[in-house]
Order: C-alpha cells, then structure tokens, then sequence
C-alpha cells in the first residue's frame, strides 16, 4: 500500500461513517500523520501543540511506523492554523507517510493556494507524501485536492451541486443519493478489494482501532510560549534537525 503515492478523499454527511472508514484503511499504512482538530481519533500518540509534534517527528524520522495524531490548540483559531501549517513542512521533510486530513475543509478551501498543505497535494508524491482528505461535500474541498485524487469514496449526497460534480466525474446521481446510511461509493483506484474502474457500493465495516498508545498530554503547556518558538527561523532550524 505505501509503494505508491495515493490521493484518497473521503466524502460524506456528518455522521455517515467517513471517519469509521478511515480508520479501517489507515490501518493499512505503516507512518501515519492525523490532523485531528475535532478529537475523532485514537490509536496513537497525541500531541497538542507545534512543539510537541516537532519534537515526536525528531524522534521518530527513521521509525519504521508510528502513528501521531495532532490536535493542536490556541487562544485563537487563527494560532491554531498556524500550527496546522508548520507541521504540514515538518511531514513534508518527514517523507514516506500518510497524511490524514479530518475536516479537510478547516485546514484549506477552494480560495487556499499559496500553503505547506497545498505544496503537499501538488508535489507531495516527490516526498512519498500520501494524503488522505475527509470532508462532507466535494463542491467545498480546494480545487487542487479534488483535482489530485486517485480514489473517491462518497457517502449519500443531496445537495444539486454536489450531485452534478460527482456525476462530472463518473458517479450515478440517482444511486449516490440513495445511499442507506453507512453505505459508500467508490471510483479510482481500490482501496483494500474494491473493484477498480466501475463505482461500486459497499457498506463501512465497523473494526475496532488499533490498541492505543500512551497519551503524550500538552495541554498545560502555555500557548504564548509554544507560539513563540512557531516563527520562521526557529522552524528553519527544527526542519534542519529533521
């Protein structure tokens, strides 16, 4: 599964079992990166500020697998992003990985282009930077996210406009919307033993996520201090490290 770089996007209603999925296929992969703002995930170690990742990604540049899960606060959702941001340089330098994106539309839209995250869905496969981008509705994710995958896996859809694009891209209108709950659509490449080629549904099988590792708490870390260290220089030299 790692040999080759894969673009997977994940699109479905909240609720609808995208992240359930995710869970399933990123067990597949041996180094795996979770953006995670909303707390969805387990299954690894947790760090909680840019710092915390940066010092978990020196320690773990030459592991043979790890899974990291960062769900990065501040006093702002401005500062918060900003963490989201530098760590999508440190997975760049980090290589061979897969990069989790729960809520994609939090970290880029359709106006993003000029970002580390963005870099990553251009150019990412020079790294072997594999990308995984969870949101609830195609017409909302960046443009070049959508114009990148190799996979498609949608849940039920409703909405005209979104219908319409996936039909665009070989989907059947009338048979994404009818979708039971839990059910999905793939088109692309296969993930795990679906079919290539032809969109076939298939129903999320619920598997329990890997045992979790040991927590790594940050939370009482002070943010005013983490931030200071996130400025451009000192981000030079940790990427140097790396």
């Amino acid at each position: 599964m790692n040999a080759e770089r894969k673009v997977i996007l994940i699109l479905g209603k909240q609720g609808s079992g995208k992240s359930t999925l995710a869970k399933r296929i990123i067990q597949r992969w041996k180094r795996v990166i979770v953006f995670d703002p909303l707390a969805e995930y387990t299954g690894g170690e947790v760090v909680y500020s840019f710092d915390a990742f940066c010092d978990y990604a020196l320690e773990h540049k030459d592991a043979a697998s790890f899974t990291v899960i960062c769900r990065f606060v501040g006093d702002t959702t401005s500062e918060s992003d900003l963490s989201y941001e530098h760590a999508a340089k440190i997975v760049r330098e980090l290589r061979n990985c897969l990069l989790v994106l729960e809520e994609s539309e939090l970290f880029i839209d359709s106006r993003t282009y000029d970002s580390a995250i963005n870099w990553l869905i251009s150019f990412g496969r020079h790294n072997g930077v594999s990308l995984i981008g969870i949101g609830r509705r195609p017409t909302e994710l960046c443009v070049k996210l959508r114009s990148q995958f190799t996979t498609v896996v949608s849940f039920a859809q409703t909405e005209p406009n979104d219908l319409a694009y996936m039909e665009g891209l070989g989907f059947d209108a009338e048979e994404l919307s009818e979708l039971d709950l839990y059910e999905f659509i793939t088109y692309g490449e296969p993930i795990d033993n679906e079919q290539q080629g032809t969109p076939q549904a298939a129903r999320v099988q619920e598997q329990p996520f890997p045992t979790p590792m040991p927590v790594r708490e940050q939370g009482d870390t002070d943010f005013s201090e983490r931030t200071q260290r996130t400025e451009v220089l000192p981000l030079r030299d940790k990427m140097a490290d790396i």
